[in-house]
């Protein structure tokens, strides 16, 4: 289903602790899935890591690489998108915003690639 994405445990510490570790700097990478689950971070090299802006130079993405989303975080309390998230959000089917204070799941918000806003649960990795 397009509007439910999972994702597991370890993968959302890994997103809540980078996210943590590179405030007041925005944190950006991509993500793949196993199990239909996000399960994978990938952090490119030439990446821009902001105040205000993150940025992913997406030639040095690795040949095969199958990134089916992105993560970035806000420095702030929001997860509305700007227009450059909704324009980089049209690349991948599922695209996440952490906000402060990257805690929990519930500092997480997830959209489309439209920048619609859908569901994301945590996977058991059993």
């Amino acid at each position: 289903m397009e509007d439910e994405n999972f994702i597991t445990e370890k993968c959302l510490r890994f997103i809540l602790e980078a996210s943590k570790n590179f405030y007041p700097k925005e944190f950006i990478a991509l993500l793949s899935e196993e199990n239909d689950a996000l399960n994978e971070i990938y952090i490119i090299p030439n990446t821009t890591f902001g105040d205000t802006f993150s940025s992913i130079d997406l030639w040095m993405v690795p040949i095969g690489i199958n990134a089916i989303g992105s993560i970035h975080s806000h420095p702030n309390e929001c997860f509305t998108p700007s227009r450059a998230d909704l324009n980089f959000f049209e690349k991948y089917r599922v695209n996440l915003i952490v906000k402060k204070p990257y805690k929990c799941l519930e500092d997480v918000a997830a959209y489309n690639k439209h920048g619609k806003r859908v569901n994301l649960c945590i996977k058991n990795e059993f």
